[in-house]
């Protein structure tokens, strides 16, 4: 009787814990089951051999036709109602591996519209490895595709465009380089200079290829003409500035044999506003200009005569320099049309000086050192200074190092160009 009981009572036990089990799966498979019809998503379940037993309603919402009006039109076989021709390739890979596979596929919704999607097929194995089922679940990817579209096409434009710019670059590089080969043979150089003063350097530094600083030289009989300017600008605008001072300052003093550098600067201002139409009204008025410092050297009286537009002249012996200041007036721009701009010369006997210098501003306004800070006037004043008991070669060798060493790393903001000429040797 006791031995009844106790079966009896392991009976109910078991059929107890079989309840349990059966609420648990039953809460699971609720909750599958609400997931499957809520997720756009469609979920369908195969057997191996690819042959549909169960799609969620999810098929109606993404293709428009329900699973009943599927297996009518196509059957029942995924292999059948696929849109890739890789289907079966795909499938059996899927089952020979036993491993999930995600593929993608161009589809045609029963309303005639065209979507992307994405297919994930999912082995499921019993307990001895053997594929009973597969779980396969379609994603409408077309936003993303329309996004990877979006971003190819976005890429193969800017590709297209960078191609484009390294051609527009390298014909902008060609072009300014041969405009450097242009301004090279046209503007005068150091070579030019020790016809007058062999005991001479210029130390010409473009920012860039080309440059806006510029020097002339001339020489008829015991007469000669040292021109240093510094064109408004740098680069190809400063280029085009320094061929119309270089071609004015031809017109002026080869053509019309004009040496006096006073009326040389007044010559040039005038034709500057004229060629740039300075005089005009409006907003495209050039302001364009230039600093100039002429020099006009009598070898016979050893007089030098120098007129500057906002550009200095320093005269130097074994007693130290002499700082000479131009006019503010530049040669140029609309400041420099007013009737009120006069160029004066002032004379110098070369009997008690050695040599002189003209500078633009690019050494002094240029950035470096350990604070990053300007060179400033006063100190490449003084370093001319220090300079000046040198031969021209040194004297250039110092100024380049110096320069070099001061800007380092950092870029250059400006043209440079120093001009030195020895008149006798201490």
């Amino acid at each position: 009787m006791k031995e009844t009981e106790r079966e009896v009572h392991k009976q109910k036990e078991e059929i107890e814990q079989t309840r349990d089990k059966l609420k648990i799966i039953n809460s699971e498979l609720e909750k599958l089951s609400i997931v499957a019809s809520e997720t756009d998503n469609v979920v369908m379940i195969m057997d191996k051999e690819g042959n549909y037993e169960w799609i969620n309603e999810s098929l109606k919402k993404m293709y428009g036709i329900t699973p009943e009006e599927l297996y009518k039109k196509k059957g029942r076989s995924l292999i059948k109602t696929s849109y890739t021709d890789e289907i079966v390739n795909i499938w059996n890979s899927c089952i020979k591996k036993k491993k999930s596979v995600t593929y993608q596929a161009l589809a045609e919704n029963y309303k005639g519209n065209m979507l992307w999607t994405q297919t994930t097929l999912t082995p499921i194995l019993d307990s001895e490895g053997n594929v009973i089922k597969v779980i396969g679940i379609d994603t409408d990817i077309s936003k993303i595709k329309m996004a990877e579209e979006k971003i190819k096409s976005q890429s193969e434009e800017l590709s297209r465009n960078l191609v484009e710019l390294q051609r527009k670059s390298l014909l902008i590089s060609q072009s300014i380089e041969y405009a450097e080969k242009i301004q090279k043979a046209i503007l005068h150089n150091e070579n030019n200079l020790k016809e007058i003063f062999p005991d001479s350097f210029v130390l010409l530094l473009p920012r860039d290829v080309v440059s806006g600083d510029f020097c002339w030289f001339y020489k008829q009989g015991s007469t000669s003409v040292i021109v240093a300017a510094d064109c408004t600008g740098h680069g190809v605008p400063g280029a085009f500035m320094s061929l119309i001072g270089t071609s004015i300052l031809n017109e002026i003093i080869r053509e019309n044999n004009i040496f006096d550098p006073a009326r040389i600067l007044g010559l040039m201002n005038e034709k500057v506003i004229e060629v740039l139409r300075q005089k005009q009204s409006g907003e495209s008025i050039q302001e364009d200009g230039m600093d100039v410092a002429v020099c006009n050297y009598n070898s016979d009286t050893g007089v030098l005569t120098f007129a500057g537009a906002n550009m200095p002249l320093i005269l130097y012996n074994t007693d130290g320099i002499v700082k000479v200041h131009g006019e503010i007036f530049s040669v140029g721009g609309t400041f420099s049309t007013r009737k009120n701009v006069r160029f004066k010369n002032q004379i110098f006997k070369t009997d008690v000086f050695n040599g002189f210098f003209l500078f633009s501003d690019g050494f002094q306004d240029q950035f470096g050192g350990e604070q990053n800070r300007k060179f400033m006037a006063d100190t490449f004043t003084q370093m001319l200074n220090g300079i000046s008991v040198l031969p021209s070669v040194g004297q250039k060798e110092k100024l380049l190092a110096s320069f070099c060493e001061w800007k380092g790393e950092a870029r250059q903001i400006d043209d440079v160009l120093v001009i030195g000429c020895i008149l006798r040797k201490t």
